[in-house]
């Protein structure tokens, strides 16, 4: 007891508050203090309690703690831990707590009474040298707790825009979802009656990309967040290169592997160099080589910055910043593949299956340089590689 008694007087000692108070009266104020001994979760001060004492952590951590909403939900200002002083406002107004304390880790509080401080006013030298430290402690802690509180509106703010800004980007990915189902019905009838197929999906492309940008300008956001840059272009594209290069012997596997196993390629060639881009129109139907190299050019410098701009920009990155967790990344490439390879149904059901694997290469580049340039590269490449030369499908 004697022990813990002198460890106390130290406490008091080494106090700010008690600066100026002599050691008669800091024997007096511990005569009328008890011990708290507080498990993790406690709560030493109940928020809207009465104010009639003050305490010192003698060992320990407590948060001080605020409720706030309906129903109440607690809010951390901030933590104390070993040395220091809890509820000191109750010195100079005895109100109601304003602020509840809650115990971190176990921890033993020393509580003073009011009442024993105040006994000090016989000496007014020491009651007011008391006073003037209480005062400056507390001036201390409201200026930290303004900080807190400064930096707690910024988070409530950055969350609250953050919020708005899902709100429209799930309106976003809603729009574009309608317009490509829409699309892909449209499509199905008019693949029968147009020479290319091209010549529908780029209008429509454009339009459903036209679509996307005002959306994306609605969010307020730099266009370089949707991978809308020229920065660092050169090495995107050499980068999308050779990262392509050994996409395109898989794909000439894979083609392979089915004409080897599966009926529908038996007895079709591997390659088939001839400017071409339909498998029905080779020979018969006596495509021009101008007529080849226009539709070449349509697809490099239209559809496939359209087709990127559309589910890189437009699904990948709004996927990417709405989805939560760790693997949002992984699932917003996954989704917007797959929305992607569904938008190709109209042409046929394997070409809607093979257009989602190299889909999944494409957004993991399009993560990894934030550029839409090296994706429509890699995009291009695999493209005239697996539809012209592969004739995988149409274009």
């Amino acid at each position: 007891m004697q022990a813990a008694s002198n460890a106390h007087l130290a406490l008091l000692k080494k106090n700010h508050i008690f600066q100026g108070v002599n050691e008669e009266d800091l024997q007096q104020i511990l005569a009328a203090s008890s011990e708290r001994v507080l498990a993790p979760g406690e709560y030493l001060v109940e928020e809207g309690s009465q104010a009639n004492s003050i305490f010192i952590i003698v060992h320990g951590q407590v948060e001080i703690v605020k409720a706030y909403g309906e129903p109440k939900t607690v809010h951390r200002l901030t933590t104390l831990s070993t040395g220091d002083t809890v509820g000191e406002i109750a010195f100079i107004d005895q109100g109601v707590r304003s602020a509840g304390v809650r115990a971190l880790t176990p921890t033993t509080a020393l509580r003073i009474p009011v009442s024993a401080l105040h006994r000090l006013q016989a000496s007014p030298q020491t009651y007011q040298t008391l006073l003037a430290e209480i005062a400056k402690g507390a001036a201390q802690r409201l200026r930290a707790m303004n900080t807190t509180t400064t930096i707690a509106l910024q988070q409530a703010l950055s969350i609250s825009h953050a919020r708005l800004l899902m709100g429209k980007m799930i309106i976003h990915i809603v729009v574009i979802l309608s317009l490509l189902m829409f699309s892909v019905s449209g499509l199905s009838i008019l693949a029968d009656t147009l020479p290319h197929t091209t010549y529908v999906t780029l209008p429509l492309g454009m339009i459903i990309a036209l679509s996307v940008a005002l959306v994306l300008r609605a969010t307020g956001l730099p266009w370089r967040e949707f991978g809308m840059t020229t920065q660092h272009w050169r090495r995107a594209c050499v980068e999308a290169i050779l990262w392509t290069l050994p996409i395109l012997l898989l794909i000439s596997l894979a083609k392979g592997l089915m004409i080897a196993f599966i009926p529908y390629f038996q007895g079709k060639p591997l390659f088939a160099l001839l400017p071409c881009i339909d498998p029905t129109m080779c020979l018969a139907s006596q495509l021009s080589f101008t007529h080849w190299l226009m539709l070449i050019a349509l697809y490099v410098f239209l559809v496939c910055p359209v087709q990127e701009f559309i589910v890189r920009s437009g699904l990948q990155v709004c996927l990417t910043r709405f989805l939560p967790g760790k693997h949002n990344v992984l699932a917003a490439i996954l989704v917007s593949n797959l929305i992607f390879a569904s938008a190709h149904l109209f042409i046929s059901l394997p070409i809607a299956i093979l257009s989602f694997f190299p889909g999944l290469f494409l957004g993991w580049l399009f993560h990894r340089q934030h550029s839409l340039i090296g994706v429509t590269v890699a995009h291009a490449m695999i493209g005239i590689w697996s539809l012209s030369v592969l004739q995988i499908g149409a274009l």
